[in-house]
């Protein structure tokens, strides 16, 4: 199996889905293993009133060291703009929440960021056994910003 994907609901975490995912993920036999929930566990949004950064401390508590143990990458929305990141532990997070609601801006040169657009868009991802690309597009199909991870990425 080349790639598999899990949902969690990281609005609302409990020890049970937790536990399922630890499982599921620490099982699998997909080469790729991607996670998406609603929310970023981090992002450079920039706030009306001018501070910058968002931290899901429920999901970077609790969430996140799962993920550095067992998966190669996590999707998120929510947070109106295109974003990619890399946290401590060397996992990469892609935030692509602009869709179609007003956009937010962004601090593109915020902690943890590779790359951030205040942009409608959506991204790609392309695998084979080796390798993932990840394309961030604009609503014009422009690509923006593209990386790979290889299979010794993890």
């Amino acid at each position: 199996m080349l790639f598999r994907s899990f949902a969690v609901d990281n609005l609302d975490l409990d020890v049970g889905q937790l536990a399922w995912l630890d499982q599921v993920l620490s099982e699998s036999p997909a080469r790729w293993r991607i996670v998406y929930g609603h929310n970023p566990i981090y992002s450079n949004v920039v706030f009306r009133d001018g501070r910058s950064g968002y931290v899901n401390g429920e999901s970077e508590e609790a969430l996140l060291p799962l993920l550095c143990e067992h998966a190669d990458l996590y999707l998120a929305g929510s947070s109106h703009h295109g974003e990619v990141l890399l946290t401590d532990c060397g996992l990469h997070l892609v935030v692509q929440g602009g869709g179609g609601a007003g956009l937010l801006d962004i601090d593109a040169e915020g902690e943890r960021s590779l790359f951030g657009a205040k942009t409608f868009g959506f991204t790609v991802l392309a695998f084979s056994e080796d390798e993932m690309e990840i394309r961030m597009h604009n609503d014009n199909n422009e690509i923006l910003y593209t990386m790979s991870l290889t299979a010794s990425t993890r």
